[in-house]
């Protein structure tokens, strides 16, 4: 299947000048760059946070369970 080439206004090229491949022209305009930069954006980042949350969440835990553990085992002992 052959795509049409085509030709950025302003020239920001991604990729190969001379690849033929299955994607054609591999180049996007200065206006499609932000708009596929924004929509990464919008979407990865809060992907982002919630993996970084969810891993502070179980270092924060992981650190209370042996603290409350060391806690319970001094209180076993003066007893």
């Amino acid at each position: 299947m052959q795509y049409p080439e085509r030709v950025p206004s302003s020239g920001v090229h991604i990729g190969l000048t001379h690849h033929d491949g299955a994607f054609g022209n591999l180049s996007v305009s200065p206006e499609e760059f932000f708009m596929y930069l924004t929509i990464g954006l919008i979407v990865i980042a809060p992907i982002g946070a919630r993996v970084y949350r969810r891993m502070m969440l179980q270092r924060t835990q992981k650190m209370l369970r042996e603290q409350f553990e060391t806690n319970a085992g001094r209180q076993g002992e003066q007893r």
